[in-house]
């Protein structure tokens, strides 16, 4: 962005999406929150991104399509060759599924002009991402990119147009199973196998099937961390993914 100097900020307004006709999502043994031996074998599962603003995991789950784009980010100073993972406080590969259209993301910069990056389209991504991919696509971006000057700031920061964060799947409940560990990552891990477990136990999903819903339409939240030594993480599912509910 011509002018953008170290210490300002990248004013990023998300204007639109155009979709693909395809895309998507994966387990990759060894990659995601899950260890290998949890899923050891490959999964790959294709959606049609021409039927409306839902797509099909199976024949009773419908997922809403929430485009976004999960890389968005600045180099920080000094940054040469860097791999797109992880993410920094320049942004990068953050993954944020609440990036979508009306949207506003605000980079620090660190090097002249900013050196804004993009990619790593998504059609539909639960908060988290477990099971490493959202359902990943080609797509084009529209943005507005403007200089907020001498904001300083020390990492990724958005502002959201007013409504729910959740608007597509307000129209029913979510089952929540929680994770009770003493480190956020494996209280994270039990709340994913715990949802698995539920899907596959009062839906019918295999496990597979379960693991990527969870990573399209779960959302990890934190609930609790004041109560040492034990952390709680929620894994959310809306139920308004499920036909016949």
């Amino acid at each position: 962005m011509r002018g953008a100097r170290p210490g300002d900020a990248l004013a990023i307004e998300i204007i639109d999406f155009e979709l693909p006709e395809w895309g998507w999502a994966c387990i990759i043994p060894g990659f995601g929150l899950l260890p290998q031996e949890e899923f050891p074998e490959p999964e790959l599962r294709v959606f049609d991104l021409t039927t409306g603003d839902r797509t099909r995991l199976t024949d009773t789950v419908s997922l809403p399509i929430e485009p976004f784009c999960g890389t968005l980010g600045v180099p920080r100073a000094g940054m040469r060759d860097t791999p797109i993972p992880p993410p920094h406080a320049g942004g990068g590969n953050i993954d944020c599924r609440h990036l979508t259209a009306g949207t506003t993301l605000y980079l620090p910069v660190e090097v002249e002009g900013g050196l804004l990056s993009l990619g790593d389209a998504h059609a539909a991504q639960g908060d988290g991402e477990v099971a490493i991919s959202g359902l990943e696509c080609a797509m084009r971006t529209r943005l507005r990119v403007d200089v907020v000057r001498d904001a300083r700031l020390p990492a990724p920061q958005l502002r959201r147009p007013p409504g729910s964060l959740t608007p597509r799947v307000d129209g029913a409940g979510w089952y929540a199973t929680m994770g009770v560990e003493p480190d956020l990552m494996e209280a994270s891990r039990a709340a994913v196998r715990a949802m698995i477990d539920h899907l596959g136990r009062e839906r019918g999903l295999s496990r597979a099937d379960a693991y990527i819903l969870c990573s399209l339409a779960g959302d990890l939240k934190i609930c609790e961390v004041v109560d040492t030594p034990n952390w709680i993480v929620g894994c959310f599912v809306p139920d308004a993914v499920f036909e016949g509910r």
